[in-house]
């Protein structure tokens, strides 16, 4: 089966090849009129750079002039792939200059400060965005992180030296040169969710907690483990559960399952080796509260472990929220993300405020002191939004709202029959064209929105109560927006311009993406670019 699976692999990624020999080098130039501008009655006069594939992303290199386009690849089935598609497209020249055929679990591509990487488990340096050849090179995975990168640093956890030997080292971001390293220091699975800068001290997460001086490789290391760092036998277990699970339960409990080990954050994607839930937050003061394999801690600026919760979650999915230097903590068992129910069991829901002791003030137990509610919301926790000091948690069949102090300032439900299960909560500005005029909605004025499976949104007043459903063909939902657009799109794709008014400027087909740079705007519209003098938008 393995066999079969890996000549198919191989066909389909030569069939890729031979079709980017023939379709994904060309491009077509021209410039003409998109139409008449709505509230000037001017035409509207673009350069359209036009691709076979549909644009998924870009970014626009404003030294070399370049537009660096993204293609998301899809099989025949329609199915997404790991697969990507980049050109290199110059503006001066009217031509593609390079293209690649990606895959992005194995490789990443990353455009920091005006500058483009590549990263490989082989090799990773800084790439000449015109030609596609490396500047530099290193025999080794870098980390980028943007404010690191700003001091002309790049990490590099597992450096080979001139004896051969893996060192963590730090390389100059624009020659490659190294700037220290330190044999001590093992990082093997690279830095687990954001890290944090401080001056010239970098906060990270790998098996331990680390503090490292990003000038001269010095650092300390919590003495307790925050992760575990899986051994063969345990990553033999977990594929063969998964496997097992695949087979006889499908793929909501595989969901579950996966859903415990996180992504690594240099973007690698999910780690075989590492199993972790460890948000990093700090408080005003520098102390570091981590969530880890066992509770949540919190250590000194110096690493000292202070204090620690334990958890309860059996799912062990918990969380740390900090609204206005206010710790709050989270623990939560079954919830729904893309529209998929990740776990079968009972959910768990339990929410407290919490002092920099970590000590109890106040706390909200679903399944303890409301169990009621957890029945009649649904059980199933999608996601929990804070707003003007504010809980809103959305579950399956309904949202409970708490203030700061976790008491309950109002909840909404929905029968069974009435098909509620809801897969977002929309707390910011959105757009519903409605009667021919455009009407700017907001919480501001007293509603909830509550998008629905089926991608409607029912709409909440302030006391809780159903006030109508918006239909899935009438949401709007906002792009771009600056001080003269904004970029607005339907579910079904159709697009519009904007001016500060909400008057429609020029509708479009679809927009996946908008930039603005000098006095135009680059739009990615479909397979292509429409580049646009703001000043034939908005006088």
């Amino acid at each position: 089966m393995r066999l079969i699976f890996f000549f198919s692999f191989i066909a389909f990624v030569i069939s890729l090849r031979s079709q980017a020999d023939n379709d994904h080098y060309r491009s077509l130039y021209s410039s003409h009129s998109i139409g008449l501008n709505g509230i000037t009655k001017d035409s509207i006069y673009v350069e359209d750079i036009s691709f076979v594939n549909n644009i998924s992303d870009f970014v626009y290199d404003s030294i070399n002039q370049v537009l660096l386009s993204y293609f998301a690849l899809y099989s025949n089935e329609g199915s997404k792939t790991s697969l990507d598609y980049i050109t290199s497209y110059s503006l001066r020249e009217k031509k593609i200059l390079w293209s690649r055929l990606v895959d992005r679990d194995r490789a990443k591509y990353q455009y920091v400060n005006d500058k483009f990487y590549l990263i490989t488990d082989e090799h990773s340096g800084l790439i000449d965005i015109l030609t596609d050849t490396f500047i530099w090179k290193t025999k080794s995975r870098i980390y980028i992180h943007p404010e690191m990168h700003n001091k002309n640093i790049v990490l590099a956890p597992l450096y080979k030296n001139r004896h051969n030997a893996k060192v963590c080292a730090a390389l100059n971001a624009a020659t490659g040169d190294t700037v220290w390293t330190n044999p001590n220091l093992e990082l093997k699975m690279g830095i687990i969710t954001e890290p944090h800068l401080i001056g010239d001290s970098f906060i990270f997460l790998n098996e331990h907690l680390h503090l490292l001086d990003i000038n001269n490789g010095k650092y300390w290391k919590s003495e307790i483990k925050i992760n575990k760092i899986l051994d063969n036998s345990d990553i033999f277990w977990r594929e063969f559960s998964s496997a097992m699970f695949t087979g006889v339960v499908g793929g909501v409990m595989l969901g579950a399952f996966n859903s415990r080990y996180l992504p690594v954050y240099h973007g690698s994607g999910v780690s075989p080796g590492l199993k972790s839930n460890a948000p990093l937050v700090l408080d005003d003061y520098n102390n570091i509260y981590v969530v880890g394999i066992k509770g949540m801690d919190r250590f000194d600026i110096h690493g000292r472990l202070i204090n620690m919760i334990s958890h309860n979650s059996v799912d062990n999915k918990s969380s740390i929220l900090k609204v206005e230097n206010q710790l709050y903590y989270s623990e939560l068992g079954s919830y729904i993300q893309n529209n998929v129910k990740k776990n079968i069991f009972r959910s768990f829901f339990y929410l407290s405020k919490i002092d920099s002791n970590l000590e109890t003030l106040s706390r909200l137990h679903l399944d303890g002191d409301h169990s009621f509610l957890s029945k009649e919301l649904g059980h199933f926790h999608i996601e929990t939004k804070v707003l003007n000091d504010t809980f809103y948690i959305l579950f399956r069949n309904g949202l409970l709202v708490l203030d700061k102090d976790l008491k309950i300032a109002g909840k909404f439900t929905r029968t069974k029959k009435e098909d509620p299960e809801y897969r977002n909560l929309l707390l910011g500005n959105f757009y519903e064209y409605y009667d021919s005029a455009w009407l700017k909605r907001s919480y501001n004025e007293g509603y909830v929105y509550l998008e629905r499976l089926d991608k409607s949104i029912d709409v909440i007043n302030s006391k809780f109560q159903f006030v109508r459903n918006i239909p899935q063909k009438n949401i709007y939902k906002i792009y771009y927006q600056d001080d003269l657009i904004s970029a607005v799109v339907n579910v079904d794709g159709k697009c519009f311009l904007l001016d500060k008014h909400d008057r429609t400027i020029i509708d479009m087909l679809r927009i996946e993406k908008v930039l603005k740079q000098n006095d135009h705007y680059y739009i990615a519209n479909l397979n292509g670019y429409y580049i646009i003098k703001a000043n034939q938008l908005v006088k």
